[in-house]
């Protein structure tokens, strides 16, 4: 679908999608909306159960088992180039490893907007009919679209 976009977008309006989209951005939010829009997500035929669990081990890693910072760049990564499968696999792995859900780490790393998107990727994972049917029904009741908080 969204290598479709990017062509159509191309031909019409004579732009990259990921530029255009990008060029307006900074910091993380920047660095993910150009991972969603550069690169094409990855589609195993099956889940690499073995690549869920070692991910998972870096992103804990990476996050609330460091005790100052975090490595934000490997949750843009993780988050914007798996497929839907591959990351239900990792989320799931996650939950194992840390003790707690992905959601916790997203809401103690990040802030801001990025947090926004990320907690809007893992929800829209997670359930993606449900997360649109929510976002749809915010939409038509006036109130803003909300991500699990």
């Amino acid at each position: 679908e969204l290598r479709y976009l990017k062509t159509i977008f191309r031909e019409k309006y004579k732009h990259d999608l990921g530029e255009y989209l990008s060029s307006g951005l900074r910091g993380d939010i920047q660095k993910l909306v150009a991972a969603l829009t550069n690169k094409d997500r990855e589609y195993f035929a099956e889940v690499d159960q073995d690549l869920a669990v070692m991910e998972a081990h870096h992103l804990y890693d990476a996050g609330l088992s460091k005790s100052w910072g975090s490595d934000q760049d490997l949750f843009i990564t993780v988050l914007a180039t798996r497929s839907r499968e591959q990351l239900r696999a990792t989320i799931a792995a996650y939950e194992n490893v840390a003790g707690h859900i992905m959601e916790e780490a997203i809401k103690s790393e990040f802030g801001g907007n990025i947090r926004h998107a990320l907690l809007a990727i893992v929800e829209c994972i997670d359930n993606r009919p449900a997360f649109f049917a929510k976002q749809l029904h915010e939409a038509l009741n006036g109130s803003e679209p909300t991500i699990r908080q």
